[in-house]
């Protein structure tokens, strides 16, 4: 980095890898020569990649808006692919195969009322192809449609592309060419500006669609009438004409005024001005004027040099951006391009500097420039500066943080084998494309033959597994290996499969430009099969990286309503010091933080230990880093005029507690009417939930980092003490206030960062509908939605993001607008502005320590029980807001998992623990309650139906105990629950619980239910002895009317009901009754058994 940048905030990049199940593909004859490589200084360029984002993208009715075109160029291909950050567009892929020529690489694309149109060239032809605009495309309006997700038609999905050999859409040319550039006129002519090899410039015109008009051909030279005829008749090579010094390197064109004009950078260090319409030079600007006296230029070629145009959208004014290699540096120089009576001139604007190195692409706006670099190593860089013309030069350039190296080996944890642990990190969702896998596949096994399919990763699984267990038994089969010799082949096996998984994603990353939209400032790498957007980080990350951001560091104090420069120095000081921690920690340091936090303990203790390591005692005498660390913090430290009011500020801006308000999200508004209308779909496609889900892994890593770094301050602090400027009560609120706040905050981030990792489980089918019946039968979730509640076993997708893709982005949406303090950026569609506050809406919604458990329940919903659980694992050490909701859903989940002891006793602690504040609970007791014991009772009804959906009746009774036991006289649950006791004792065998559960119910109308069933029960069982000894006080009359009623119902001749009414009385002494009732029962064997049975049956 040529120097520390202090006005921008950072970018870091989220790398989308690219999972194309279907595109569509055209063939394409140009006539044109065989393949010509094109080489620019010595270096082939294999392909080039930028993008296109559609006008008015800020008004709400646009169907631009949001979405944008990216294209790449591979030898003979083009790939145009659009997308959408609010919807998902069906066939937005289409590849263009050139046969028989190289595609130069490069693309113009513009937009009409009623168009988009493509430009592009090979090296003998050039080529314009039309779509239709989004806005002609669209026949609906899907702002107000319920559903999440909406799907609509790419431009394009049906893409014939009739009449591309038409002459308004094709033209050839004997020239090789090896760049271009080109412009859409008002009146449908197209310009292209090509240059040859021999680096010389010409124009092909070609005439608007479906006129009449023919291609012109004009070269730009300046030279007399014969020298142009000599020239265009004969070919270079016959002419001998070497390569001259003004030979044209890059160009651009665009029109000024009423004319359209060519700019040419030239390897002389000279920017000619062509005009098109005289085909004439009419201005030159010397480069060398602006270029250090101090620069050598003998010897040196400009072939590398680039030439870039921006307009500014609002004067309309051009600028021109040249990228310049010199011996010892890179230089970049920004001109505006000034028309006045009718003259062209170039006035500079600033200059910029920079290392030599390998320049892929840049971009330039009115306010930045976007480099795109290249190191010796393979590995990308990009970077970027403001451009600020009130100064001779700017304060430096700025990194983006791009994606991490893929590590070259994989930790195999100790309860894991190495199969475990490498297929989990290379199915990740997100980490490597199934066409990097798939790749990997066949290098890995030469002996493969299996044909290039469009295949799942599920069965990418497979065949992985299969393949390196096959290879392990092969060479396991050759000599008997003992057990931890068959382990370390094992992992030698997979680790070598690994590496060429490595070596495919690093191929397939490989970047090839930039795209730069200047009106909503999305920047986004194109690589070569897959696309890296680069988000704007937040404040707190901004300072955290780069103490110094001055934009960062007067927006967070803002936020905390500091208007004294005194405290705004304070909170820059105090991140300083943070950031000396963390360049003294070591990985062992962070892996020791990282360890206790997933084993669910405190972090304070760990912490302490490493501030202690970190520190060395001066009576040493040692003068070594750590030292040094010890004196830069006291340093920083008593520059601090109030370090407790910092400490508390700094805090603050981690701490979301304060802003949950209403903590019943549910609560927003469901109804999308009521919604701003810039926010309806805003981040709803299929690409911004990746997005979404993938910048907040990264925020909430950063603030764990943070937290973690300055709860190591703070321990640094209270060994200070006096010498870092606190007094007594300033110490002691450090160590009892502070330090616990920062160990609950670490916390708090560790478990927003685990849930943004964790990977969706397929859910079968039938367990599926086993838990929609329950949250049916509870009715604590809407299971009428029209989103789907089945996740299909193909999903490849972390939780995060499918929770992001359902309610989770509906809830972030209605939260925006509480969030968003500058309305008037998110109506001019500024990514940035949209981007940070959906982050910011998105971490309250899921934020752990409130009473509304949405994402816990969610995760029910989704049939994702045993994320539930170990997510409950990473927060019930310390986690007190949602914890009885929290317990109920586990309950839920145990009961799934067929664990209905463990299951019992979180329904248990989750009804005593009971907070009428959480909205699940709510949703549980629709019966308003008088007091807690009601509400109690009625949460243990719904878990006895729980229990009773799984058939657990033994723990159905247990749950009805606890229901009694807090159960007042006068309940109106005791019926219910009673008449629950007797059916599973019934159940069970337990007569005698039944019947005590019968003459207990207080409801006489279910006790005489309840009766008949016992009746009838013990009778069918056989068990007649004991259906006749029991008491039955008050209930006689109850009982005999029962037999008598099936006696006098059923078929005699396979029922005994005569024979228990008669022992029944007999047994009670009424043998009058009991005689009544065998002279009935002889009486209807008589007339309704014929003779010979009927006689049988009477003498029984």
């Amino acid at each position: 980095m040529a120097g520390e940048m202090r006005g921008e905030n950072l970018y870091r990049e989220v790398l989308l890898q690219i999972e194309q199940n279907s595109c569509q593909e055209v063939e394409l004859d140009t006539g044109s020569l065989s393949n010509v490589t094109i080489k620019t200084d010595g270096h082939t360029k294999s392909g080039a990649g930028g993008g296109f984002a559609y006008k008015d993208t800020a008004r709400v009715e646009s169907f631009g808006r949001n979405r944008f075109i990216h294209w790449r160029t591979s030898k003979n291909t083009l790939e145009l692919c659009e997308e959408s950050l609010d919807v998902n567009l069906l066939g937005n892929v289409l590849k263009i195969h050139f046969q028989n020529a190289s595609l130069l690489p490069h693309v113009e694309i513009f937009e009409t009322s009623s168009s988009v149109v493509v430009l592009a060239a090979a090296t003998n032809s050039v080529h314009r192809f039309v779509f239709p605009h989004p806005n002609k495309l669209q026949r609906h309006d899907f702002s107000l449609s319920p559903r999440v997700t909406i799907s609509i038609q790419s431009i394009f999905s049906d893409s014939n592309l009739l009449d591309i050999y038409s002459p308004w859409n094709f033209a050839s040319f004997p020239h090789n060419c090896n760049s271009f550039s080109a412009w859409l006129c008002q009146d449908g002519h197209c310009l292209f500006n090509l240059i040859t090899n021999d680096g010389t410039t010409f124009l092909v015109r070609l005439p608007p669609i479906n006129s009449q008009g023919i291609v012109e051909h004009f070269e730009l030279k300046n030279a007399g009438v014969m020298q142009r005829l000599w020239s265009g008749l004969v070919p270079s090579r016959i002419r001998g004409d070497g390569v001259a010094s003004n030979s044209v390197v890059s160009a651009q064109i665009h029109p000024i005024s009423k004319e359209t004009y060519v700019f040419t950078l030239c390897q002389d260090y000279k920017i000619r001005v062509w005009s098109c319409q005289t085909q004439e030079c009419v201005a030159i600007k010397n480069l060398v004027d602006d270029i250090p006296d101090d620069t050598d230029l003998q010897g040196v070629t400009g072939q590398s040099h680039m030439l870039r145009k921006a307009i500014n959208s609002t004067s309309q004014r051009l600028y021109l951006g040249v990228f310049l290699s010199l011996p010892q540096h890179v230089q970049f120089s920004i001109y505006e391009v000034v028309y006045l009576d009718g003259e062209i001139t170039l006035v500079l604007v600033t200059n910029l500097f920079s290392p030599k190195g390998n320049l892929i692409d840049f971009v330039v706006s009115t306010k930045q420039i976007w480099t795109l670099w290249m190191s010796d190593d393979g590995v990308p860089l990009v970077q970027y500066t403001l451009i600020e013309s009130s100064q001779p030069s700017p304060t430096g350039w700025q990194n983006v943080l791009l994606g991490n190296v893929m590590p070259s080996e994989i930790p195999i944890p100790e309860n894991q084998e190495p199969r475990e642990a490498y297929l989990n990190y290379i199915f990740h969702p997100g980490r490597f494309s199934k066409y990097t896998i798939d790749k990997a596949i066949k290098i890995f096994d030469s002996s493969s033959r299996r044909p290039l399919t469009t295949v799942r990763k599920t069965h990418l699984k497979e065949q992985v597994i299969g393949l390196v267990d096959a290879q392990v038994q092969s060479s396991a089969n050759r000599n008997e290996l003992e057990f931890h010799e068959f382990s370390d082949l094992q992992l030698q096996m997979w680790s070598r499969f690994y590496a060429c998984v490595v070596q495919y994603h690093e191929a397939s990353n490989k970047p090839l430009g930039l795209f730069v939209d200047m009106a909503s400032n999305l920047v986004a790498i194109i690589r070569k099969e897959a696309i890296s957007v680069l988000r704007p980080c937040d404040d707190v990350t901004t300072l955290y990286w780069n103490p110094i951001c001055e934009e960062a560091l007067f927006s967070l104090v803002d936020t905390l309503a500091i208007d004294d420069q005194t405290d705004r120095n304070d909170v820059q000081c105090i991140f300083k010091c943070i950031n000396l921690v963390t360049q003294q920690l070591s990985q062992d340091h962070i892996i020791l933080v990282d360890n206790e936090l997933r084993c669910g303990h405190d972090a304070t203790t760990i912490t302490q230990d490493i501030a202690g390591v970190l520190l060395i005692e001066e009576d040493e005498g040692d003068t070594s880093k750590e030292n040094q660390l010890l004196m830069d913090i006291e340093m920083w430290l008593l520059k601090i005029q109030n370090l407790v009011k910092t400490v508390e500020n700094v805090l603050n801006l981690l701490d979301l507690t304060r802003n949950l308000e209403d903590d019943d999200v549910e609560e927003l508004g469901g109804d999308m009417r009521t919604q701003h209308l810039n926010l309806r779909r805003l981040f709803a496609s299929d690409l911004s939930v990746r997005i979404l889900a993938s910048a907040l892994e990264q925020q909430c890593e950063t603030r764990m980092s943070f937290c973690r770094d300055l709860l190591i301050l703070m321990h640094i602090i209270s060994r200070l003490s006096a010498r870092a400027g606190l007094h007594s009560l300033g110490s002691y609120t450090t160590s009892s206030e502070h330090v616990p706040r920062a160990s609950y905050l670490l916390r708090v981030y560790y478990s927003l960062q685990w849930l943004s990792t964790r990977s969706v489980l397929p859910t079968p089918p039938n367990a599926l509908d086993s838990n929609l019946k329950q949250l049916a039968a509870l009715e604590i979730t809407d299971v009428s939605n029209v989103e789907t509640l089945v996740v299909p076993e193909s999903t490849s997708c972390t939780v995060l993001e499918l929770f992001l893709s359902g309610k989770g982005g509906h809830q972030m949406r209605l939260l925006l607008p509480k969030n968003i303090k500058d309305m008037d950026e998110m109506n001019r569609g500024s990514f940035k502005t949209a981007m940070i506050n959906a982050l910011d809406a998105l971490r309250l919604l899921l934020w752990p320590d409130r009473t509304n458990v949405f994402f816990s329940e969610y995760l029910v919903t989704k049939g994702q029980f045993q994320t539930l659980l170990e997510y409950c694992f990473v927060l019930d050490s310390w986690c007190t807001g949602g914890q009885s909701s929290r317990a109920f859903l586990q309950g839920q989940a145990h009961l799934v998992f067929g664990d209905y002891s463990k299951a019992l006793d979180c329904f248990v602690y989750a009804v005593q623990n009971l907070d009428e504040r959480e909205p699940l609970f709510n949703k549980l007791l629709f019966d308003e309650c008088e007091n807690e014991n009601q509400q109690a009772v009625q949460c243990y009804v719904k878990v006895m139906r729980l229990f009773e959906q799984f058939g657990a009746s033994e723990f159905v009774l247990k749950s009805a105990t606890a229901a009694l036991s807090v159960a007042e006289e006068n309940d109106q649950s005791l019926p219910i629950i009673w008449s629950n006791i007797f059916k599973h004792h019934l159940e069970l065998g337990h007569n005698d619980g039944a019947y005590a559960a019968i003459t207990s119910n207080p409801d006489m109308e279910r006790k005489r239910d309840c009766l008949h069933r016992f009746v009838v029960v013990l009778c069918e069982r056989g068990e007649r002895l004991e259906l006749v000894e029991y008491p039955y006080v008050d209930l006689l009359e109850e009982v005999v009317g029962i037999i008598e009623y099936h006696a006098r119902t059923v078929d005699i001749s396979t029922h005994s009901y005569y024979q228990l009414l008669y022992a029944f009385h007999t047994y009670r002494g009424n043998h009058r009754k009991a005689a009544s009732a065998m002279y009935e029962y002889g009486i209807r064997l008589s007339q309704e058994l014929p003779g010979l049975q009927s006689l049988q049956k009477q003498v029984r």
